[in-house]
């Protein structure tokens, strides 16, 4: 059964325990924007791990742990495929135009270097990219 859809305030916490790795409530309530009262937010905390996208990993104290049920690397590659298909049509090199067109957020030249390196690496890996083989 696909997981099922996270609220705002869900995603905006879970972003939270993704950026710091595990967390309590503590670590979480001073981060949310208009955060809710803390016996609110245990609730909601409880609902993520029905949802199975936390798990209680512990104890801090009296506090509860919690930490991510899938790895930060994962929910990462989820979300920018997501990003893609909702704003780029499933294009990376029109997310990467947009990023890059962005005064602001240009990329350094150790940056471009490093993306010109993954380009190689991925041209001579994926069978999306190679050559066709030609006639003698």
């Amino acid at each position: 059964m696909p997981p099922s859809p996270l609220s705002r305030r869900e995603r905006e916490i879970m972003d939270r325990v993704f950026a710091l790795g595990q967390a309590t409530v503590t670590d979480i309530h001073g981060h949310l924007t208009d955060p809710p009262t803390r016996q609110a937010l245990r609730s909601l905390l409880d609902i993520l791990v029905q949802k199975e996208q936390l798990q209680r990993s512990g104890q801090r104290g009296r506090e509860v742990i919690y930490a991510p049920v899938i790895a930060r690397e994962h929910a990462a590659l989820e979300g920018l495929k997501q990003v893609l298909k909702t704003f780029f049509g499933g294009k990376l090199s029109e997310a990467a135009a947009a990023y890059m067109a962005a005064p602001d957020d240009a990329p350094d030249a150790a940056e471009l270097a490093e993306l010109r390196r993954l380009i190689a690496a991925a041209e001579s890996t994926s069978p999306k990219t190679s050559k066709p083989a030609s006639n003698p």
